[in-house]
This record gives C-alpha cells, structure tokens and sequence, in this order.
C-alpha cells in the first residue's frame, strides 16, 4: 500500500531494479562515462514549506535547465522527491509529532568521461540560480532486493527514482501545476524522467531500455532535449 502521507523510502521492486541495472545503467559502465548523482532540496522554514512544494514544478524546470546546459552530458534523470526530516514541525502534538518533508528534484546525470564537468560546477551553476537550495550528493543503499552485488551506479539511480510513483508527490505535482495555472492537469502527472541530448551516444539504445524498463513497472518518461539549449 502505498501511502497518500509521505513520499517513499525506497524504490520497491525486484524487477524494476533489475530492469534499470541491466537497460540503464550498464550501457553507461560499458561506456566508462562519468555519473554525478545528487539531490536539490529546498530546505525552508515551516511558513514557507507549502509555497515551496506549490512551487516545486518551476523550480524543477530551472534546475533542469541547469543541468541540461552542461557542456559534456549525455542524458540525466530528474525526479521530484519528498525529503524526509528528522525535525519536528512547529504546532504538532506530542501524541502526533508532524515531521516536515522538504520538496526536492533527484539527479543521475551522464556526462562525457572525455571531457565531463565537475560536480563542482554542477553544484555552483545550480546555486547561482537557485540560491536557497541545498545540493548533496546521493548516497547508494544497499540493494536488498536483488541476489548479486550491483555497482553504486544502480544505488544512486535507484535512490534518484524512489518517487517515481508516489501517489504522495503525484498530489504535490498535481498542486503545483494548479497553482501555476495549469488548467487540465492528471491524476498522475509524470513525475520521473530521461532527458536525452540529440548528439548522445545513447541516442539509439536508450528509447528501447525506457520500454522495457517501464513494461517492469518503472514509471517514467523520455524526453529528447532541445540541442539549442547546449551551451
């Protein structure tokens, strides 16, 4: 049962692990690029947390942009997330404790091994137009799920996609898009993409890997970017 509540913990599921271990994440091993898996939260105080989730579309799409105008990448997943805190929000009770979840967008980003940028970079372009934010690395958890040992590439992506299907940031999605004036908006509006650059070397294996990682039960979608927005 997936809670209405809370974002999830984990990203569940043997078989959509294994689908990303072999359709996703192997091809970049192969390649020997470079992988920067991290996370933007907006960390606000308890008057500002509901502006910010409202928020949470446009400044993902800022962030995105960001991201998407690194000179070396290759692809990225983004992925809104709830981030959990051990913080007690102002006015809960003793017998109820609310804890505060901050509005996020997780990062598993491709870059060049050639000529790849710095995480860095990543972190200080993202700063300069999101100045509020926090950004932090991805730690891999351990892969419980599946027998073999899995490389901490898998960790990080399956951290990066734990909300794909939270009916929990679904609602938050669904809120931020009415707040910005969105008139006919899903039940479940995508929330976990692939943004693949055009001149990729990915760019005729990756559109088969998201079929049938989303046939195990993944949710998410590909998206071809633009190469004008390439610096």
């Amino acid at each position: 049962m997936v809670h209405f509540r809370y974002p999830q913990k984990n990203l569940n599921g043997r078989a959509i692990k294994s689908a990303i271990a072999a359709h996703l994440v192997a091809p970049v091993l192969t390649s020997g690029d470079r992988v920067h898996a991290f996370r933007v939260v907006w960390r606000v105080s308890d008057n500002s947390l509901a502006h910010a989730w409202d928020a949470i579309v446009s400044l993902r799409h800022l962030c995105d942009d960001v991201v998407a105008k690194t000179p070396s990448l290759q692809m990225f997943v983004s992925c809104i997330s709830g981030v959990f805190t051990n913080a007690v929000a102002a006015g809960s009770t003793r017998a109820s404790p609310e804890k505060p979840i901050y509005p996020a967008v997780s990062y598993w980003v491709v870059l060049d091994e050639s000529r790849a940028s710095s995480f860095g970079e990543l972190f200080y372009r993202i700063v300069a137009v999101c100045p509020s934010v926090q950004v932090k690395h991805i730690k891999s958890l351990r892969c419980s799920q599946i027998e073999e040992p899995l490389p901490v590439e898998c960790g990080t992506l399956f951290v990066t996609l734990k909300d794909h299907n939270s009916r929990f940031v679904h609602q938050k999605i669904t809120r931020s898009l009415l707040a910005a004036g969105v008139a006919h908006v899903s039940s479940q509006p995508v929330n976990a993409k692939l943004l693949l650059m055009p001149r990729s070397k990915y760019v005729q294996q990756i559109p088969a890997a998201v079929e049938v990682t989303k046939a195990s039960g993944l949710s998410i979608e590909l998206e071809v970017i633009d190469g004008n927005v390439v610096e």
